[in-house]
């Protein structure tokens, strides 16, 4: 399960901040 969260965390991460570039 670890390794899926890895593989999950930094799809998350780049798409919260392409939101908030994208808010701004």
């Amino acid at each position: 399960m670890a390794v899926h969260q890895l593989g999950t965390i930094p799809l998350v991460l780049p798409s919260e901040r392409r939101a908030e570039q994208t808010l701004h």
